[in-house]
């Protein structure tokens, strides 16, 4: 299983459908990486750039 994340000043941030969640549990799970890299290519237009280039898949 895997996971989006972003760390942004100091905090971390998991991927939840396009929006980003503040407790790992409310974040979405992906069975493979393929599934975790398309959740992050579906939420890309509502992150801005610096966001974008922080974006992890990390194993949950």
């Amino acid at each position: 299983m895997f996971m989006v994340t972003v760390e942004n000043q100091g905090n971390t941030f998991w991927l939840k459908s396009t929006t980003w969640a503040f407790q790992k549990d409310r974040g979405d799970t992906f069975a493979t990486k393929d599934d975790a890299t398309a959740a992050i290519e579906r939420a890309k237009q509502f992150m801005v750039p610096a966001i974008r280039r922080k974006v992890q898949i990390v194993e949950a």
